[in-house]
């Protein structure tokens, strides 16, 4: 309201009378006459602007429908906040199952490596076996830091969302 300029004691002030003090109080105070001429009579004039009456009243119109418009504009920016926080606390949730679900298979491609490694030195299994057992693991362990940096951007992300600011931009620099 402060940036549109909209003071409603103001433009209630307009649209009512103002009054001119004059100096007849002395002159007439001995002969008040009447109830409709008292303030007449004590030196108050009430005096209304008759012609500008309908420009204050469309310029205090116009300052509603202003203030309208910063108000759904400011209700769209706080839905536009609210719907950035939850996809960002999705995005997050999201990284988070997926680096568990690497941290399970990166643990069961271990455990296949180790019992790979077993089999060879048995002699059931070749140095081939070995070697993809060996690529699975690094690929599940690869898997592993992927999400975990898709997390640690979603935690950015959602800090942003949240007020936090962005130090990309170099407004903020």
């Amino acid at each position: 309201m402060e940036r549109i300029g909209i003071d409603v004691r103001i433009a209630k002030k307009d649209l009512l009378p103002s009054f001119i003090i004059t100096g007849n109080i002395g002159f007439n105070f001995y002969n008040i006459s009447s109830p409709h001429n008292f303030l007449a009579d004590i030196g108050l004039v009430p005096v209304w602007d008759l012609f500008t009456g309908g420009l204050k009243i469309q310029r205090l119109k116009l300052q509603k429908d202003r203030y309208d418009i910063a108000i759904q504009h400011y209700e769209k920016v706080i839905l536009k906040s609210i719907q950035e926080t939850n996809d960002t606390l999705y995005e997050l949730k999201t990284a988070g199952n997926i680096t568990n679900i690497a941290e399970k298979r990166n643990s069961y491609d271990i455990k296949e490596l180790l019992l790979t490694e077993l089999k060879e030195d048995a002699g059931t299994a070749d140095y081939l076996d070995y070697l993809m057992a060996k690529q699975q693991a690094v690929l599940s362990e690869k898997l592993i830091i992927s999400s975990k940096i898709n997390e640690i951007i979603a935690m950015i992300n959602l800090y942003q969302a949240l007020g936090g600011l962005d130090f990309t931009k170099p407004e903020v620099l």
